[in-house]
Formats: C-alpha cells, structure tokens, sequence
C-alpha cells in the first residue's frame, strides 16, 4: 500500500461535509466475483467516481454513482484476489473519500457439483417494471432460488420444470414473478439438487422502472404562471415536456419527490390549451435515467375580454377607452369583415385607449368587436355598436392656373374623394383626388382654352356617402407669354420662352421700333436679333401673345450686351514672379481687344491682344524691371471699352534657378550631366545639402535660358538646391531636391552577343574599380545569378554553372556599391544547351593509330569532334545522331602524343525545346606515331 492511500485511512473521519462517504464494504470484509460499493453524499447534485487504488499508488476507474435521497451506489469488479483499496470522488470538485479496504476472492465454477441455473428472461440491461416475470434453465426438480447480487435474502422460489404446482412442458424451464423497488437491480440466481446447491448463475442486470404517474394536479398563480403537483415514488424526479401548446412556454423544472409528494412551476406559461407528459426517473448508476411510462393530460387556461368600453368622436374618427389585464392588448375589429380598426391598445394600470386609423363614414353604423390578447391568448370577442354623424361637404376651395391648367385645392375628411364635374355638362374636369391630412388637391389632365370661365360643382364622397355639392366659378384668362432664357450669343443674344401653341407673337426691342413675329406654333419661341446691341447699355425686349384675337399682357425683361469687367487670376496678390511671366484671368469676351495698364504710371504693359474665345484669357510679359507692379486689365468691342479691372499688385524679382535633371528621387551615374533653367545671362550655383562649397558654382544661363555642367560624385544619396545670380543681385534657394548617385551600368563583352553557351559560362566585361557586378541569365524557365569585383585594369570575370532549360536567355549585369544600384546593362541575349551527350570512343587511356574510331551517346541531330586544345581543328563532321547513338573515323591529321577531343551535336527531337548540345570532352588518350612508309602525321 502506498503511503498516499496510508494517509488516506489514517486520515480523520469527522469532517466529510466537502467529501463523499463510503459506507459498503467495511475495513477486512470478504467479498468475491463483484464488490457493490455505496455510501452517502450531503451534495446529491454531484456525480461520483469509484477508483481502485493499485499496489503502484495509481488508479483503475471502477464505476459512476448518482446520489439518490443523498444515498449512492457503484457496482465494480476485481482481477484476482487480495486486499483491495477503493475511494470514491465528486467528479466536478475531485474531491476523495476516506479509501476503503477489504478482502478480495475470486470465484471460480464448481466443475463437479451442481451446474449453474442460467436466466434467460429479461434481456440483461432491459427496462422492466416493478412485477415482472424473471425465468430461465436449470435441472429438472431442482429448487431455484433469485437473490439480488451479492445478497443473501431469496427474492422469490421456483422448481425447475414446474409452473405453480403443474409440472411445465419444459422440464429444463423455470419462472418466478418478482417485485422490486426502481433503479437498477443486479439479479443471480442458485440452484439446490439433492442438497446440493450450486454456484450463483451470472448476474442480470436491470432497469427497474419507477410507478406511471396516476394524476397531476395543474393551478394558475398568475396570468403566466402555472404549478403542478400530485404524489409519486419516493427519491424519483418528476419531469413534465409540452408535447403542444402555445409557442414560448416553458417547461417547469424537475422536481425529487419527497416523502410521497412532489410540485413545480413554470413562470413563463401563455395562456392557452396544452397537451403534456409527466415521467418518474432513477437513476440507472452509468450516467442514465430509468423512466417510468409517461402520463398524459391537458391544461388549459383563458384569458378575459375588456370591459367597461365607451367611445368619443373627433373629426369622425372614433376613440375607444376601456379596462384590460395590466401588459395585455385590446385589438378593435369590424364584425363584418374582421379588419383592424384602430391601432392595438396595450393595457395599463390606468386601462387603455386607442383611436381609429380614419375617419369613418358620416351618417354610417357599426358594431365593433373588442378581443383582449396576451401572448398567443385571445380572449372572447365583445359586441359595440358605433354610429357617425352625417357626411360634410368639402370647405375652404381655391383655384390658381398654371399654363393654362387649373389647379383646385380644398380641405376634407382624411380618405374621402373630391369629385368635380361641369355645372352645365354633368363631365368630369378632373381626375377624383383623395383627401389627405385634411387637403386635397386635382387638375384637369390638359390645359383649358386661354380666356374660358367655367362653373363646376365639387363633391366629397366616401362609398355610398356624399355630401352636397359646393358651387365654384373658374376662370383661365390669356396670359403674357414666358421669356425662359437671354442666352448671351455675341452683342445679341438668343432669347427663347413659351407661348399658347399657334399663338400669334409680337417682340420689340426698346432701342427699335420693329415688331418681330417668332414662330410659336409648337409653344416653345426663340428669337435671336440680326444687329447687335450697344454694349454698356441696358435693353428691354417685350413679348405679347394674340389667341382668338385676343391679346395677351406683355412680357418684358431687360438685359445688356457690354463687355464684362475683366478678372485677374495670376499672378496671385503681393507675390513674386520673374521679369518674363504670364498673366491670366477670366470673363474674356471672344471677340474684344484686351489691353493690360502699368496701374502705377498709367501707361499700358505689352501689347493689345485680340480674344478669340469666351472666357479665360492670357498675355505673356517679358523683359520686366525688378520693382513692385501694380496692374489692371480692359477689354475693348468696337469703341466701347469694358470697366477696369480691379489692380493686381506683385513683384518682380530674380526668382530661384530650376533644376531639370536630376528629377526628385532619379538615380545618376557618378558622372553626370546636371542641367535646368534660369533668367538669360544669369549665373547658378548649386550646393550639396550640408556642405558649405558649392558643387557647381556660378555657372552661366544661356540665352535661350538653359545651364548644364558635369558633376563627378561617390555613390550615395544627395541634396540639392541651387541659388541664381543677376546683375549684383541674388536668388533665394530653390526648393530642395533629392536623388541618387549610383555606379554605371556595367559593359558585358563576353560571351558574343546571340552566341551559344553551355552548362558553365564564363561572363566578362568591363566596369569600374571596385565595384561588384553581379550578372544574371534569365528567362520565363527561370534565372540564375553570379557576382565578381571589379578589379584596377576595369575588367570583371565571373562563371555562371547553369541548370535551367535550354532556350534562349537575356544576360544583365548590374554593378553595386555600397548598397547602391546602377541600371541594368543592356539585354544580351545568348543560346543555351543544357544537354550533355557521350564520347564513349576514344575511351580514356586508349592507344590510337592513324584514323581511328570516334563513337558515343546523343539525341537525334548531327554532330562533330574538334581537337580540345584547337577547336578550329575538326576531327569529325557532319556526324548523323540518333537516339541509339553515334560513330564515325577521325583523327588523321593529330600529331602523335596525348589528346583530348570534344563533342557538340544538333539537337532535333524537340523534346524539352533543345536546339544545341553543351560540348562534351572525351577522357585523355594517346595517338601513336605511325611508321615511315605507312603514311606521315
């Protein structure tokens, strides 16, 4: 036993409220096949774990225990015999009890006595009720006796091959009928024969069900509450589900029956009819319930309608008023067609009220049925009969005209619908208009005739309801014609409106007697005057309307033609600008002389300029003084000069040099070219930010306004700004300027330029000192890349070892320093051959003598062998290759002594995109001299 398990039964025993307590099997009991371990728990809510602690201090799991009444019980077995330790543990605290000890035996079969009876009937873990018949098979004669496992009390008596007193048609078959309380119920059974009994039979387990509940007991506490109650089994839980019902509700929690009787309530119950199902349950000690039969019965409950309902009436709609169940609602219906009438009333402690969505009908009767809900309850509906005075006649009429349509207006009765008809014809001159927020309004769907009076008759209506008709005279008088638009077109402008269609139309000017006649047939007119009018004048243009030979008022509006006041944009107010800019503004008119005015003294700044479009407007100014300026502009059309502008004032100075190149952020070469702009005859100097001597200093602005000189810096990131000079005067410094000195683009010189390559490509070209130059050999299949410095002579050597594809590729070269960058050099394209044949012949170390066999490994295409020291010198062409080879005699021309010889074929099979193979070099072999007379090397 470990020392753990020591402390544990050493442990006091006063205080077990946190723990459970084990009670079954007592310290030194014997115990054998299966051990029942029990106890008691003052926390019956709590699962329990039963544990076997090993010999090693760890633990076996031997099974679950639910308290009941706050008893509880496991059931465990045990592998071979011995003292055995066990403890129980809440499963949600893991808290221990105080271990148990006891003796183990384990029970092996008699094989020469009696056998066992066998139970055959229940099934093992079969739900039974209380009284139930338990059988099986046994020795004929025999006295079969059931006890509950582990007990020594008989459960009930059989003889096996008898039933009752009558011997069975199975003389192997016995039955007896049991009565045991709920839960589960470990069964085995013995047998005697002559006086000898036999071993106990193999335990049945079952699930005793607890009694069907007989009755249920259902009251109603409140609106939504509802309690059940009734008797039942003693330590079972009764649980009640809504089987139907009213959406919402909520199932009353379960309850333990205690001492006979149990009760629960739900507090979330709508009012309405239920189907329900009440259970007992047990537990079954593995984590299950035992249920008994479900009973079944409805409850329902109902809710009242409103009472003491009275109403008032307001403009025709009615306001009910009432009492109610306080949260509940009172919905207001018409009996004849069961539509809403009002609005739901939700019920207070003060009663409730609601008004009806509309007025109703003048003169008309309801009955109104009034239903209280709450939740998915509906009370019985409740009759009232409501009836409304007369229907009224619509009031406050009005008429205005607009092109040439009356337009009628009026109050009434919200849903009513205002009729109006001719006096004198009965027709309809509108469309019916329905009142709304106590106004109506309509219009006939086309103008009347200019000059008609009519008298109509206006009706409110509602169903069957009408009220008397309101007399109203309407009169649609010939009005003067529209000037919509003086579109300004020139020194006359296009002027356009709207007439009566087929209108006969009279225009005049007020600086003209002449009457014109615009063509106003479709109802729209436009006018534009041949001669043009003064500018800086006002004009008045007059229209009258002649319909039936009657003429209309007249339409006048004025307007002028002169040039507008000119506005000066740029340069902006009390700002610097250089001896050459350009002056711009708006409201040019196209056409006009525009002329600008030195303000100062008068006389006029550059020289006139003709407009030839509306609107923005500039003049370019050269050759100014350094000094304050104050100027104006005008514009002239003909003689007639528009209104000064207002003065522009500025100054003109020696502004600040522009650098062109470098741009912000460019990168340069460490010699480069620096360029820009400035005032003709001027000088720039540029410095480096930080640095106090300038880079470039005083170099001269040409005529045309250029500067440029060369710059030789060390890689790196530098600021710029540079200051002008003119005439002993100076500059401010231009805006600063950043950008990037780098190395030069490398030069690549080798390989040629479209030339092949193979596996491992020497790359060379120039540079300059110290740079790094890293090449690249790229393509979609790829890229692959090799560096090398840059050494004293500006020469570089790198070797590319490739494994891409063949194909075509673009060798680049970028030079580095100092973790600056140069351009990549210009694309160098190469062919690579990837693919390796074989020399198999000469084989290395051979002997060879005057022509001699050349063979080996390819692909289809052709081939040739050149010496390995001379290319130029060919020892075999034009070789045919095939995928089983190649062969072929070569070699006279080589001097006697040691050699190498190299290989390269055509590649045609296309299979991976090859055109060319990498050569190849054969193994060292020796040519031996041949003997004079037998041919001369």
């Amino acid at each position: 036993m470990t020392d753990q398990v020591q402390d544990q039964l050493q442990a006091p025993q006063g205080d077990f409220g946190d723990r459970p307590v084990i009670i079954s099997p007592i310290e030194g009991e014997v115990r054998g096949v299966v051990v029942g371990v029990s106890g008691f728990s003052l926390e019956p809510s709590l699962t329990i774990d039963v544990f076997e602690i090993l010999a090693d201090g760890s633990r076996r799991f031997c099974g679950t225990a639910f308290p009941i009444a706050l008893l509880w019980s496991a059931v465990c077995t045990f592998f071979g015999s011995g003292k055995k330790t066990v403890v129980a543990q809440y499963r949600s605290k893991k808290i221990d009890s105080i271990a148990a000890q006891f003796e183990f035996i384990y029970e092996l079969p008699d094989p020469v006595g009696v056998p066992k009876p066998t139970i055959e009937s229940p099934a093992a873990g079969e739900f039974v009720e209380q009284q139930f018949i338990l059988s099986g098979k046994g020795e004929f004669l025999a006295g079969l006796r059931a006890y509950r496992d582990f007990g020594d009390f008989p459960l009930g008596y059989s003889v096996v091959g008898y039933i009752g007193n009558e011997q069975g048609p199975d003389t192997k078959a016995w039955r007896m009928e049991l009565n045991l309380q709920p839960g589960p119920f470990s069964i085995t059974a013995t047998q005697t024969l002559l006086g000898k009994p036999s071993l106990r039979s193999e335990a049945l387990l079952l699930k005793i069900r607890p009694p069907a509940l007989t009755a249920v007991s259902v009251t109603y506490p409140s609106l939504t509450t509802v309690e059940f109650s009734g008797t039942g089994f003693t330590g079972a839980t009764v649980e009640i589900t809504i089987v139907s019902g009213p959406q919402g509700a909520t199932a009353p929690p379960d309850v333990v029956v205690t001492a006979g009787t149990w009760k629960t309530t739900s507090q979330n119950w709508p009012i309405g009819t239920y189907e329900l199902a009440a259970v007992q349950k047990v537990r079954d000690n593995s984590g299950g319930s035992i249920l008994s039969q479900a009973y079944r019965f409805t409850a329902s409950s109902k809710l009242l309608p409103p009472t003491d309902i009275t109403h008032t009436v307001n403009e025709y709609r009615p306001t009910f008023y009432g009492e109610g169940i306080a949260g509940a609602s009172v919905l207001v219906k018409d009996k004849a067609d069961g539509t809403a009438l009002a609005p739901a009333a939700l019920v207070t402690a003060q009663g409730w009220s609601t008004t009806a969505n509309a007025p109703w009908t003048p003169g008309s009767t309801r009955t109104v049925l009034f239903v209280q809900t709450l939740g998915n309850a509906e009370s019985e509906p409740v009759e009232y009969t409501v009836k409304i005075d007369r229907y009224p006649a619509p009031f406050d009429l009005g008429f205005s005209v607009v092109d040439y349509i009356p337009i009628l207006t009026g109050k009434g009765i919200n849903g009513a619908t205002v009729v109006v008809t001719d006096k004198v014809t009965g027709a309809q001159l509108a469309p019916p208009a329905t009142v709304t927020s106590q106004n109506w309004t309509t219009r006939p769907a086309s103008p009347w005739e200019p000059n008609t009076t009519k008298v109509v008759l206006v009706v409110q209506k509602n169903g069957s309801l009408e009220s008397d008709p309101v007399e109203m005279t309407i009169s649609v008088p010939l009005v003067a014609p529209q000037i919509s638009v003086i579109e300004d077109d020139g020194l006359s402008p296009k002027i356009s409106g709207r007439c009566w269609p087929g209108a006969v139309l009279r225009l005049t000017y007020s600086d003209d007697t002449t009457v014109h006649e615009p063509d106003g047939a479709s109802g729209n007119w436009a006018f534009k005057r041949p001669v043009g009018f003064a500018p800086d004048k006002e004009h008045t243009v007059t229209v009258i309307q002649t319909v039936a030979g009657n003429a209309s008022p007249a339409a006048s509006q004025t307007f002028r033609v002169s040039p507008e006041k000119l506005l000066i944009t740029e340069p902006a107010e009390n700002t610097e600008a250089g001896r050459t800019l350009l002056v711009r503004g708006e409201q040019g008119f196209n056409g006009a002389t525009l002329q600008l005015r030195d303000a100062q003294f008068g006389w006029a700044l550059g020289a006139p300029k003709q407009l030839t479009s509306q609107g923005a407007w500039f003049v370019e100014l050269s050759g100014l003084e350094f000094r304050t300026y104050q100027i104006d502009a005008t514009q002239t059309i003909g003689d007639r000069p528009s209104a000064r502008s207002d003065v522009r004032t500025f100054d003109v100075v020696l502004l600040p040099p522009v650098i062109e190149v470098p741009a912000p952020g460019q990168a340069l070469p460490r010699t480069a070219m620096l360029s820009g702009t400035g005032d003709p005859y001027g000088q720039v100097s540029v410095w480096r930010e930080g640095v106090p001597e300038p880079l470039l200093d005083k170099i001269p602005v040409s005529a045309e306004g250029q500067w440029q000189a060369e710059v030789v810096l060390p890689v790196g990131t530098y600021t710029l700004k540079a200051r002008q000079f003119l005439d002993n005067r100076e500059s401010k410094d231009s805006p600063s300027l950043t950008y990037r000195v780098v190395p030069a683009a490398p030069f690549i010189e080798s390989p040629g330029r479209d030339t092949f390559v193979g596996r491992s490509v020497v790359v060379s070209g120039f540079g300059d000192p110290e740079d790094t130059v890293t090449a690249s050999l790229t393509n979609s299949k790829g890229s692959v890349l090799g560096s090398a410095p840059v050494l004293e002579d500006r020469t570089w050597t790198l070797t590319l070892v490739l494994s891409q594809a063949a194909g075509r590729y673009n060798l680049q070269a970028v030079s580095s320093r100092d973790g600056y960058e140069s351009d990549a050099s210009a694309a160098h394209p190469v062919l690579l051959g990837t693919y390796l044949p074989g020399i198999d012949e000469p084989a290395a170390g051979a002997w060879v003598a005057g022509q001699f066999e050349l063979a080996g490994t390819g692909r289809a295409g052709v081939g040739q062998v050149v010496s390995w020291y001379d290319p130029g010198q060919i020892l075999s062409a034009n070789i045919a290759v095939t995928a089983q080879g190649w062969r072929s005699q070569g070699g006279q021309g080589l001097r006697a002594g040691g050699h190498w010889c190299r290989f390269q074929q055509t590649v045609t099979d296309g299979a991976d995109g090859s055109t060319l193979s990498d050569w190849v070099e054969s193994g060292r072999f020796d040519k031996i001299a041949t003997p004079l007379g037998a041919g001369h090397e």
